[in-house]
């Protein structure tokens, strides 16, 4: 008896179809955007990611991850996800970050961020973002 399990699919897949992984994709970004400012963002990442900063080299991993963009994401009060592409298990995303230095000062920041996803986890990370306007601003001058 020939039984259909739905277009494309085999019993046997141990990969999701192109449809399943930007669905899988979409969603842990949008989550993981959601927690910066809710919590648990740091759940999101693989243990063994990969890191670039303002490089697609990726030659950093997830401490060097969580101490810089972890004390970035702590002064920023809200982060608007602009555009957002997908293709399988990678994406560009396009953000603005609201930023408030503990003086108070204010600035957004728009960060072009390419991210990789595998098992809802994010395992690779390139931002690119610009250090000097941060420098500036944290040192009270306007950006």
């Amino acid at each position: 008896m020939l039984q259909l399990i739905g277009r494309g699919a085999h019993p046997h897949r141990k990969y999701p179809t192109r449809e399943e992984a930007h669905m899988s994709t979409e969603k842990t970004i949008r989550d993981y955007f959601a927690a910066i400012h809710r919590g648990g963002w740091q759940d999101f990442l693989a243990e063994d990611m990969t890191y670039g900063f303002n490089s697609a080299l990726q030659d950093l991993g997830k401490e060097d991850y969580l101490n810089g963009a972890g004390n970035f994401l702590a002064m920023t009060i809200d982060v608007d996800v602009k555009h957002l592409v997908i293709d399988g298990d990678q994406a560009a995303v396009i953000s603005d970050y609201f930023v408030k230095t503990p003086a108070g000062a204010t600035a957004i920041f728009e960060v072009p961020e390419f991210l990789t996803i595998h098992n809802g986890k994010l395992t690779g990370i390139s931002i690119f973002f610009d250090s000097a306007a941060f420098t500036a601003l944290m040192k009270g001058e306007k950006v």
